[in-house]
C-alpha cells in the first residue's frame, strides 16, 4: 500500500502521559483458538468505503440495522461460542466462596473516569478528535487522572485551526492514524503538558509493529488499562474509538468466582471494554480479543467489520480495491 492508504489502516494506538510510575506487567492470557470465519462478498465499485460509516454516525438514534436473518445468524453464534470450551468442565457446585473485589479486579478492570471521558456524541465523522480529545481528558484533566480542566472537542478543533460549523467539516478526508499522533502532539504543546503517541499493534503496511505478537500486544494493552499513564484508540473499520477495560473471563462457568491466580492461562477468554462516541451504537463494547486481532489481521481487499460482527469476513470486489496500489 502507498502512505496515504496505510494511514488508514486497522491499527491499535497508545497515548501516554509521560513521567508518572510504571505498572508491574500483569499477568495475561495466550490467544485462543476460534472458529473460523464465515466470508462474505461486497461489490463495493468505485463507491467512498467511507460513505456507510458517516450515515450511520450521523444519526440522531440508534439505527438498528441488521434484520431479523442477521440477529438469527448472530444469536447461533453465539450459542455456538457458548457451548464450545477448550477445556473439560468439571461439574462441581462452588460453595464457601471467599474471593474479594479487590482480587477480582485482577480479572476485570474498567475505569469509570475512562468513560466519563468519551466524548459522545460525536460529529458526523468526527471519531478520530472525539477518540483523541476522551483520551487527552484522561491523562491531562480532572475528569480523569489528570490536573487541567477537560477540554471540548470543539475546544480542541479551534486550537488545530479546525473552524466550525463542524456539522460541515468533512473529517473523514483528512483524518488518519497519523493525523491523530500530530494532533495529540499539538494540543500537549498548546496546554504546556508532556506526552507521547506511538502505534502500539498493527500487522501490515507502513509503520507496522514488527515483532509484536498478539500475546505481547494485549499484555502491553492490559498493563496501560491497568494504570492511569497511558489511554488508547482503537483504529477498526471505518472508525475510531477508545479501549477502556477488559474482562479475563474464565472457560469454565465453575470458575466464575475463581481468583485469577487459579485459572491457568489457557483457560481464559479475553474481551475488551471499548468506549463508543457515536450515537448509533451503545456506549461501550466488549468485543473478544481473538476478534480484534482478526480485524487487525485483515489486508485490503478483505475486511472485517468488528462493529458489526454478524455480516464476518468481507471482501471488497469493486477496481478500485482490486488493482493499483492499494492491493
Amino acid at each position: 500500500t502507498d502512505q496515504k492508504d496505510a494511514d488508514k489502516e486497522n491499527v491499535m494506538m497508545d497515548f501516554s502521559h509521560l513521567f508518572t510510575k510504571k505498572v508491574p506487567k500483569k499477568r495475561v492470557v495466550k490467544k485462543t483458538k476460534g472458529k473460523k470465519k464465515k466470508s462474505m462478498t461486497v461489490n463495493n465499485g468505485d463507491s467512498n468505503d467511507d460513505a456507510e460509516e458517516e450515515e450511520m454516525d450521523g444519526q440522531d438514534t440508534f439505527n438498528e440495522e441488521e434484520d431479523d436473518s442477521d440477529v438469527q445468524r448472530l444469536q447461533q453464534q453465539q450459542d455456538d461460542e457458548d457451548g464450545q470450551n477448550d477445556v473439560q468442565i468439571e461439574y462441581e457446585i462452588p460453595m464457601d466462596l471467599t474471593i474479594t473485589a479487590e482480587e477480582m479486579a485482577q480479572r476485570k478492570v474498567l475505569d469509570l473516569r475512562r468513560w466519563y471521558c468519551m466524548s459522545r456524541p460525536q460529529y458526523k465523522s468526527s471519531c478520530g478528535i472525539s477518540s483523541l480529545v476522551s483520551c487527552w481528558n484522561y491523562l491531562f484533566s480532572t475528569l480523569g487522572a489528570g490536573k487541567l480542566q477537560p477540554i471540548s472537542q470543539e475546544h480542541a478543533l479551534k486550537i488545530l485551526q479546525i473552524e466550525p460549523p463542524y456539522t460541515e467539516v468533512a473529517f473523514g478526508s483528512f483524518t488518519g492514524n497519523k493525523t491523530l499522533l500530530r494532533w495529540f502532539s499539538r494540543l500537549n504543546h498548546h496546554f504546556g503538558v508532556k506526552g507521547k503517541a506511538s502505534v502500539m499493534y498493527k500487522m501490515h503496511g507502513a509503520d507496522r509493529t514488527i515483532g509484536i505478537e498478539p500475546e505481547e500486544a494485549l499484555a502491553r494493552l492490559v498493563e496501560g488499562l491497568r494504570g492511569t499513564s497511558k489511554a488508547f484508540i482503537y483504529h477498526c473499520q471505518n472508525h475510531y474509538f477508545c479501549p477502556i477495560g477488559f474482562e479475563f473471563m474464565p472457560l469454565n462457568p465453575a470458575d466464575a468466582y475463581k481468583r485469577y491466580s487459579e485459572i491457568p492461562f489457557s483457560e481464559f477468554e479475553t474481551s475488551i471494554a471499548i468506549g463508543e462516541p457515536s450515537r448509533a451504537f451503545p456506549s461501550i463494547h466488549f468485543k473478544k480479543w481473538r476478534k480484534i486481532v482478526f480485524d487487525i489481521e485483515q489486508q485490503n481487499p478483505d475486511f472485517y467489520d468488528i462493529r458489526r460482527e454478524w455480516r464476518g469476513a468481507q471482501r471488497r470486489e469493486g477496481e478500485k480495491f482490486t488493482k493499483g496500489k492499494r492491493v
